[in-house]
């Protein structure tokens, strides 16, 4: 990640006090990322222009909650798409979930 990478975190875990939201707050200043808070109410249209205005290269996120299935917008926002992201990482564990 030291180099240059652009990290993106979707902040879909909707509640502060989700551990591992502060874990990636504080590890990305310590490395030094970017970090580009994503809404996670964003539908796969406004996710895409977030992807490409960016250049993020990983994003963190939900696989999915009981308001939406967030690996499925996802799929859709990089289908057929020329973007610099190269890495979606998935946060499913139980203190995520609210």
């Amino acid at each position: 990640m030291g180099s240059g990478c652009n990290l993106a975190i979707e902040w879909a875990c909707g509640q502060t006090n989700c551990a591992e939201w502060i874990y990636l707050q504080l590890g990305c200043a310590r490395a030094g990322l970017v970090q580009v808070n994503v809404n996670p109410a964003y539908r796969a249209h406004e996710l895409r222009y977030v992807l490409k205005k960016s250049g993020m290269k990983a994003l963190i996120l939900r696989d999915h909650d009981s308001r939406s299935n967030y690996r499925e917008i996802l799929e859709e926002a990089v289908r057929d798409q020329d973007l610099a992201l190269k890495h979606a990482i998935y946060l499913d564990h139980e203190s995520c979930n609210g």
